[in-house]
């Protein structure tokens, strides 16, 4: 469910177990370290979407189904903060409970066996999830469950995954590799960045410019000042570079009509260059494209067991 206003500036500031990803660098939409600094300076949170909203419809549903999975007694996630790190929080979708025979369930206070994740991949994720009943999800919420793990002091993660009409339903245990690896991400971006309101560097993506844009939007207009010699040499490099990047357009449309000409009445050309990968025209109206194989190995199925150096197959 979305996170209640009151939940929003008690965790403002702090890294988070749904930030992690980001801050690690392996996000599956795009957000960087940069957007998380920009979120949690302005304690702004990002507008819903469609596919937001429709995770948060679903999730109790799902949550039910790893209830009944598992034979848990589940009750509603709060924002709890890591005991020697109060910097570092969690908010787990629900916490499964440890319940003897006589204790009535969804009582306050009853200590928390694991935690538990619901969550409802789109379509071009759904590839990403192991099968039903194992440990292999993807990176990032391994990252996002052993965060909460670290928070909780549990050592188990159950999480519900509604993939179209499919449930799949998993047992995630904890890791001392991926936690420390969390740990060690979470701790250098607090004290270098957060506690001392120092921005991450730029790198010179869209992400970067907004989280720019965003820190010196209310910088008032005071007139001119002399540039100091680093400024100078980098307003140097942008003229400079424009120039170039102007030149090179032009040189790019040149050859694409002496291509054209070329090719007459030809619809696709082949040719191999010189990297060993093939370039082609698709048309003799669009112009010319790079095809490349498109590998991208960040969102592979996310085995615990390779973490902790196991060999597949084998048992706890």
């Amino acid at each position: 469910m979305p996170l209640t206003p009151a939940q929003l500036e008690f965790r403002r500031g702090k890294p988070s177990a749904s930030t992690m990803p980001a801050i690690l660098g392996i996000d599956p939409y795009g957000r960087t370290v940069h957007d998380v600094y920009r979120e949690m300076i302005e304690g702004s949170q990002k507008e819903e979407t469609v596919a937001m909203r429709v995770g948060n419809i679903l999730e109790p549903l799902c949550l039910q189904l790893v209830a009944e999975r598992g034979k848990l007694a589940l009750r509603t996630g709060s924002t709890l903060v890591d005991p020697e790190r109060p910097w570092l929080v969690a908010t787990p979708d629900a916490e499964a409970l440890c319940l003897a025979p006589t204790v009535v369930p969804n009582v306050n206070g009853i200590p928390i066996d694991a935690v538990v994740e619901a969550k409802a991949p789109g379509l071009r994720a759904l590839r990403h999830w192991g099968d039903d009943d194992t440990d292999q999800i993807p990176e990032y919420v391994a990252v996002q469950c052993t965060t909460q793990m670290i928070v909780t002091r549990t050592r188990k993660c159950y999480v519900g995954a509604i993939l179209g009409t499919e449930f799949r339903y998993y047992e995630v245990g904890y890791s001392d590799a991926l936690a420390n690896a969390i740990l060690d991400g979470a701790d250098k971006f607090y004290h270098n960045h957060l506690k001392p309101r120092i921005m991450p560097a730029p790198d010179g993506s869209d992400n970067a410019s907004a989280m720019i844009a965003s820190i010196y939007r209310n910088i008032k207009i005071s007139g001119l000042h002399k540039a100091t010699d680093e400024e100078t040499q980098i307003a140097l490099r942008i003229i400079n570079r424009r120039a170039e990047i102007a030149a090179l357009a032009k040189d790019q449309k040149k050859d694409e009509q002496d291509l054209r000409v070329l090719m007459g009445d030809k619809q696709t050309i082949y040719a191999p260059t010189s990297d060993g990968k093939w370039w082609r025209q698709m048309s003799a109206e669009r112009e010319a494209i790079t095809v490349e194989a498109y590998e991208r190995s960040a969102y592979r199925h996310y085995d615990l067991r390779v973490v902790r150096n196991e060999p597949k197959g084998t048992e706890e």
